[in-house]
C-alpha cells in the first residue's frame, strides 16, 4: 500500500453484538468481556476481539450521558474500571482486546469518546479519541494513528461518526493499518443502509479488511440498535458482497470470527492497484490547511 505496510500474517477476528452488560465494577465488567469471548473460542479463538461501542457505560447504569457533569462525576473511576478490565480480559485470553469504548470529560466539562487496546499480555498499546463531533460528544481529538497490536498487524479505530468520515480512513490506511476497528453504539433506528455508507464503504475505498461491533438494547433512556460485521474487499468475499464469513450485517445476539487472509487481499491489491492512483503529496499540502480553517 502506497505510504503503509502490509498486512504479514492472517489473523483471526471476532466481533460482537451485544446488549449492555449488568457489570457493577472492574473485574464482573472483565470477566463478563472473557465469558463472551470464551464462548466463541470455543469454536475458534481468535486473535482479536472488537467488542461494542460503550458497553463499559453498564458500569454506571444510571449515567446521564446528556450531562457532562454527571458524565464528569464517573469519568476517574469509569475509565479506571474500564482499562482494569480490558487489561484482565487480554491477558486471560491471551488475545488483543478492544472493550468497547467509554465517555471522558475535558477540564472544560465537555465529553469525548475514547477506546484503549490491549495487547495478548494485557499491556495498554493504544488509544484513541474520537475525531468528529455528533449528538453527544462535544470534544474531539485532532490526532489519528495506527496500533501495532501483534508482529506484522497494526490497526486503525473509528469512533462514533468517524466511520463516516472518509479521510478518517484514508489516514489510517495510508499510514499502515490494514485492519480498521469501528467499535459502534448507533442509536435507533440504524439500518443496513446506514451502515454501508461508513465502514462498508471505507473497506471498498482503502483495499482493507473492517470490522464493527455494535451495541443494542436499552441504556437509560437511549435505544442502541447496533450492527456487526467482517468486512473485507468484495473481490474476496462470497457473492462480492464484502461480507465475512457470510454475506450481510450480524442482527443477532453473540459474535461473529472469521480469518483475514493475508494472501487474498494482496491478490486483490494486485490485481486492482486503486491505491497507486492516490495523491498523498496533495493531501498534506492542502488537507491541514482545510481543517485549521474550521471554527
Amino acid at each position: 500500500m502506497q505510504g503503509g505496510a502490509t498486512l504479514e500474517r492472517d489473523f483471526i477476528v471476532a466481533t460482537f453484538r451485544l446488549p449492555p452488560f449488568a457489570a457493577p465494577d472492574a473485574a464482573s465488567f472483565g470477566r463478563a468481556l472473557v465469558q463472551a469471548a470464551e464462548s466463541t473460542a470455543q469454536r475458534t479463538p481468535a486473535d482479536l476481539y472488537l467488542f461494542p461501542g460503550l458497553l463499559a457505560l453498564g458500569l454506571v447504569p444510571q449515567l446521564d450521558l446528556a450531562d457532562p457533569k454527571a458524565v464528569a462525576l464517573a469519568d476517574g473511576s469509569l475509565k479506571d474500571a474500564y482499562l482494569a478490565a480490558g487489561s484482565y480480559a487480554a491477558r486471560t485470553l491471551g488475545a488483543v482486546v478492544v472493550p468497547g469504548t467509554i465517555y471522558l470529560v475535558t477540564p472544560q466539562d465537555r465529553v469525548q469518546q475514547y477506546a484503549a487496546v490491549f495487547d495478548r499480555q494485557g499491556n495498554l498499546v493504544g488509544e484513541q479519541l474520537q475525531t468528529h463531533k455528533d449528538g453527544t460528544v462535544q470534544a474531539t481529538a485532532d490526532e489519528i494513528s495506527p496500533i501495532a497490536v501483534d508482529a506484522g498487524v497494526k490497526v486503525g479505530l473509528l469512533l462514533g461518526r468517524d466511520a463516516w468520515y472518509p479521510e478518517v480512513s484514508r489516514i489510517l490506511s495510508l499510514q499502515g493499518a490494514d485492519i480498521l476497528l469501528a467499535p459502534l453504539a448507533p442509536g435507533t433506528p440504524y439500518s443496513s443502509e446506514e451502515a454501508l455508507w461508513g465502514l462498508w464503504q471505507e473497506v471498498q475505498q482503502n483495499q482493507v479488511f473492517g470490522v464493527e461491533s455494535g451495541l443494542f438494547g436499552v441504556m437509560g433512556e437511549r435505544v442502541y440498535a447496533g450492527r456487526a460485521a467482517i468486512l473485507a474487499p468484495c473481490e474476496m468475499t462470497e457473492d462480492e458482497a464484502g461480507f465475512l464469513p457470510r454475506p450481510g450485517y450480524f442482527v443477532g445476539t453473540g459474535a461473529q470470527v472469521a480469518t483475514l487472509r493475508v494472501d487474498d487481499l494482496q491478490k486483490v491489491r494486485r490485481d486492482y492497484p486503486l491505491l497507486r492512483h492516490l495523491n498523498p503529496g496533495l493531501y498534506r499540502k492542502y488537507l491541514p490547511l482545510i481543517y485549521r480553517r474550521q471554527p
